[in-house]
C-alpha cells in the first residue's frame, strides 16, 4: 500500500506544476533588493518575502480596464483556485502516506503556494466584479453617445421640427434606393457593381407601418450614420472587380435626379 501511494506522488506533483504554469504570467520571479553597503559584501542581495497582495493593484488595473476583463478575471480565478487546491492535495497525499514525513521546506513551500493563490483568487474575484461594473458603465455611456449622435443627425436631416410628410417621403425613397439603386450606382460610378444597404431595414419598415414619425426619423438617421456621408470604391481581388458602395450623398443625388 505504501509503495502504491509513493508511486502516485510524482503524478500529483506534476499536476501542481502544470497548474502553476497556467498562471505563470501573473507570478513574478522573486525580487531581490540591493543589500545595504557594508564593509563585508556589497554584491549580496536581500530576498523579499513573497506577498500576493503586491500583485493585486496590477491585476485590478489590467483586468478592469482591459478587453473582456470580466471573462479573463473569471478564467484566472479558476486557475488560481486549481493551483491552491493542487498544493493542498499534495500535502494531503504525502501526509497520508504511512511512515513518510514531508520535509519542512517543501511543506512550507506548498503552504505558501496555497496561501499565495488563495489571495490571488480573492483579487481576481474583486477584479471580476469591478470589470463587470465597468463594462455596464461603458455600455451605458456608449448608448447615450449614440442616442445623442442620432438626435443630431435627425436635426441635420429634417430640421429641429421634422415635417411628417418629408420624413415619410425620405424613408420611402431610402427603401426604394435600397431595392433598386444598384444599377444606378453602377452606371453613375462606373464600377462593376453598385451596392447600398439599410442594415436596420426591418425597423424602418415597422416604423413606417405604424406611422411613428419620430421612429421613422430615427431609423433614417441610423441609416445615414451606418452608410456614411460619402460612398467608397473597393476592389474584389479574386474576381478582379472594381465595386462601389454608396453613401448618403449618393442617395441624395439619386433623389435629385427625379427618381424620387
Amino acid at each position: 500500500m505504501a509503495a502504491a501511494e509513493t508511486a502516485a506522488t510524482p503524478a500529483v506533483v506534476e499536476k501542481v506544476v502544470k497548474q502553476v504554469v497556467e498562471v505563470e504570467k501573473i507570478v513574478e520571479r522573486p525580487v531581490y533588493l540591493p543589500a545595504p553597503k557594508t564593509g563585508k559584501s556589497a554584491g549580496q542581495g536581500k530576498r523579499l518575502a513573497v506577498d500576493a497582495r503586491r500583485l493585486l493593484p496590477l491585476i485590478q488595473q489590467k483586468l478592469v480596464s482591459g478587453f473582456q476583463g470580466e471573462k479573463r478575471a473569471k478564467a484566472f480565478r479558476t486557475n488560481a483556485a486549481r493551483v491552491a487546491t493542487a498544493a493542498r492535495d499534495v500535502l494531503s497525499l504525502v501526509d497520508g502516506l504511512s511512515g513518510v514525513s514531508i520535509p519542512e521546506v517543501e511543506r512550507e513551500f506548498l503552504l505558501e503556494v496555497a496561501r499565495f493563490f488563495d489571495t490571488l483568487n480573492g483579487g481576481f474575484e474583486v477584479a471580476q466584479r469591478n470589470a463587470k461594473a465597468a463594462a455596464v458603465k461603458a455600455e451605458r455611456e456608449a448608448a447615450e453617445r449614440h442616442a445623442k449622435e442620432i438626435a443630431e443627425l435627425v436635426t441635420q436631416t429634417f430640421g429641429s421640427v421634422p415635417e411628417p410628410a418629408k420624413v415619410i417621403a425620405t424613408a420611402t425613397a431610402l427603401l426604394e434606393f435600397d431595392r433598386h439603386g444598384s444599377e444606378w450606382i453602377k452606371a453613375k460610378r462606373r464600377g462593376d457593381n453598385g451596392y447600398f444597404s439599410i442594415y436596420r431595414r426591418h425597423e424602418l419598415e415597422r416604423a413606417l407601418r405604424t406611422n411613428d414619425i419620430n421612429a421613422i426619423a430615427r431609423e433614417v438617421a441610423e441609416t445615414r450614420q451606418d452608410v456614411g456621408e460619402r460612398g467608397r470604391f473597393w476592389q474584389e481581388l479574386d474576381r478582379n472587380q472594381h465595386n462601389y458602395t454608396a453613401g448618403w450623398s449618393d442617395f441624395e443625388e439619386y433623389r435629385t435626379n427625379g427618381i424620387r
